[in-house]
């Protein structure tokens, strides 16, 4: 959800919709410092990789040899030490070129913002009894080593990160204009102390990343700690369960080194398989969460949510939900078969 200077909904090819992040206010300067410190680190790589590849200048050839040392140490580093240099170069990051809080700016109207809401409410169950603090989740996966970088990313978002999506859905939710058409239209009433906040889940690490939090109100801060703390917890799990289908975690058995495990995986250049997210996609169970709380499926269904006494005689609802459930892990599905069979893709790599 870059700017797009040129790029517009006009241009063929392109979605009809634009949605732009622009810098804070607040923090343009951040913004302006951090561009620029980023676009000498690149004309200083660029500058080498120009180098390495010149043989015949006596000033590139020099240029290259010194290279070689630092070249060397990242690629030790990247092979051997990988949670070592992701440390030093989130702490370095966060020093050098640390990142400005954001706006976006949605290309729709109140009046649409709320029947997309509403559409979505509808087909999740999520029409009433909303919570203090509602978190909308977009997932992702960013990895090193991972030569087809949309593969593990959302399929609904077009190969891409879903964060954005769930960035929007927030911004929009927290509209008193949008709530009020979603009251008086849709007949979907959110309490005035419910606030929306938008999330980017990294299924490959089991990063949680939040957004916007600075305009959280002080009256919500102690549920929003609360509700990080569920999340803190949630992650642990989650990292735990994906650890017993690796080979290289057999011995983990605490939530903290599960997190930090998978977390080297997706910064380890070494590691070909850092995710293995939907391997073993076997079943769908579409309904209301209480069929599954509580109960250990092995990594092994998909979940929709859906409530059969939100819908019409139609199963309009339903219909809306099942669908594109059934496309997805069906596609996953025939991606792994086809992974196996001979004179097939190769690896799911």
């Amino acid at each position: 959800m870059a700017p797009v200077g040129s790029l517009t909904p006009a241009n063929p090819g392109w979605p009809s919709s634009l949605v732009q992040e622009l810098p804070h206010p607040d923090d343009v300067h951040v913004h302006a410092s951090t561009a620029r410190k980023k676009r000498i680190l690149a004309r200083i790589g660029l500058a080498l990789e120009n180098a390495s590849f010149a043989t015949h200048d006596a000033e590139a050839l020099a240029a290259a040899a010194l290279q070689l040392p630092w070249a060397m140490a990242n690629l030790v580093m990247t092979c051997l030490f990988p949670t070592a240099k992701r440390n030093i170069g989130g702490a370095f990051s966060s020093c050098f070129m640390p990142k400005g809080r954001t706006l976006i700016k949605s290309p729709f109207s109140p009046s649409t913002a709320a029947a997309n809401l509403a559409r979505t409410f509808h087909n999740v169950g999520c029409t009433s009894n909303f919570a203090r603090i509602v978190l909308v989740c977009g997932h992702g996966s960013r990895t090193v080593n991972n030569p087809f970088d949309a593969a593990h990313n959302c399929g609904a978002c077009g190969g891409r990160e879903g964060g954005p999506n769930a960035r929007l859905v927030a911004y929009h939710a927290n509209s008193a204009e949008v709530r009020q058409i979603l009251a008086e239209t849709h007949k979907i009433f959110i309490p005035g102390d419910t606030w929306f906040v938008g999330a980017f889940h990294d299924t490959s690490s089991d990063l949680v990343e939040m957004s916007d939090i600075e305009a959280c109100p002080e009256s919500h801060i102690e549920t929003l700690k609360a509700v990080q703390a569920v999340l803190l917890e949630a992650r642990g799990r989650s990292a735990l369960e994906r650890c017993s289908k690796f080979m290289k975690a057999q011995h983990i058995s605490t939530t903290e080194s599960a997190l930090s495990h998978v977390m080297t995986r997706s910064t380890d250049l070494g590691e070909a398989r850092p995710e293995l997210g939907h391997a073993t996609n076997a079943s769908v169970i579409v309904g209301r969460r209480e069929l599954t709380k509580g109960l250990f499926l092995a990594r092994r269904a998909f979940c929709p949510s859906y409530d059969p006494l939100n819908d019409d005689e139609n199963g309009t609802f339903l219909e809306r939900v099942i669908a594109p459930a059934l496309i997805v892990v069906s596609g996953i599905s025939l991606e792994y078969l086809f992974s196996t069979v001979e004179g097939g893709a190769g690896t799911k790599v």
